[in-house]
């Protein structure tokens, strides 16, 4: 009875000893298959296409661009002495196209002028006078003539004449004064050809001065029409 358990029990070790020697030839096999088999890939040139060995059956796994590149590489591997086989489960992965350059075909749009608004015109230009003198100065011409110009432009717009005086004399004198020279510059621009319903005067006298009045100079810029836009197009 011993006898015969001394015995089971060699048989059961060096079945044990042989199964143990057998994976671990089989796992070198794989090792080496795996090995050359994934340095063929690589001297290809073939990316994204991994190899594993199960036994001396190989198993490609990856991505690939094409099915000729996977093709190629299942057949890389079939030819490595030993290869029982091939499991190709390499997936294809279409290359991504980069979008067409239709720069040159795109119109180049130039940015659009910013508009000027007939009062932001308007608002620079005014017409100069003597002292006590209701009619326009000599270098006021240029003056009316781009007055004349912006409404011939702006053809519904229209405009407040608005006349200024210093605080020479009193103010009666003065709004009358002011008045006068509104009046004076309508009949200028009606003498080029502006519409009079287009054209409002109005006095201010001395009461909306723009500079010092106790100084000649400051004097000289209150005497003054001015141009207010009434209405625009």
């Amino acid at each position: 009875m011993k006898r015969r358990f001394v015995i089971v029990a060699g048989l059961v070790l060096f079945l044990l000893l042989a199964v143990i020697c057998l994976l671990t030839h089989v796992k070198k096999i794989e090792n080496k298959l795996t090995s050359l088999a994934t340095k063929k890939i690589e001297a290809a040139g073939i990316d994204g296409a991994a190899v594993s060995f199960d036994g001396r059956n190989a198993i490609l796994n990856g991505d690939v661009a094409s099915g000729d590149i996977a093709d190629s590489a299942a057949a890389l591997v079939g030819e490595i002495n030993g290869v029982r086989s091939v499991d190709n489960g390499l997936s294809i992965t279409a290359p991504v196209e980069a979008p067409a350059d239709t720069t040159e075909d795109m119109p180049v749009e130039t940015p659009a002028e910013p508009q000027i608004s007939l009062a932001e015109q308007l608002s620079g230009l005014y017409v100069k006078f003597a002292s006590k003198s209701s009619e326009p100065g000599s270098g006021s011409m240029d003056v009316l003539d781009r007055i004349v110009e912006l409404l011939q432009e702006n053809t519904q717009a229209k405009i407040e004449i608005a006349g200024h005086a210093d605080s020479r004399g009193t103010q009666k004198f003065n709004q009358q004064l002011s008045l006068r020279r509104a009046s004076a510059v309508k009949n200028h621009l009606i003498n080029r050809g502006v519409n009079a319903d287009r054209l409002f005067i109005k006095g201010y006298g001395e009461t909306k001065p723009v500079a010092d009045n106790s100084t000649p100079g400051g004097m000289e810029k209150n005497r003054r029409v001015e141009f207010i836009v009434a209405r625009e197009d």
